[in-house]
């Protein structure tokens, strides 16, 4: 499991192709999910768009995603 540190993602799926991988995202919005993982600014919502991609097309294999709700601060609708 990982907040998104696209570097690694991209190691596991070079050197451990037959690893899952659960990503937790937490929010989809970048300006929410920086206030929410600490790491967030440097791991954009895009370049992890991109990392998943490689993922996937790499292992062929499908990504868990992991949500936590925080009470006020990433459960509107506006978030789901």
């Amino acid at each position: 499991s990982t907040v998104g540190v696209v570097a690694a993602m991209h190691r596991l799926a070079d050197e451990c192709p037959q690893v899952n991988l659960a990503l937790s995202m937490h929010a989809a919005d970048q300006t929410l999910r920086e206030a929410i993982v600490p790491t967030a600014d440097r791991n954009t919502v895009e370049l992890l768009g991109a990392a998943l991609d490689y993922y996937t097309t790499r292992t062929n294999r499908k990504v868990m995603m992991e949500y936590v709700v925080i009470g006020g601060v990433n459960d509107a609708p506006i978030n789901a």
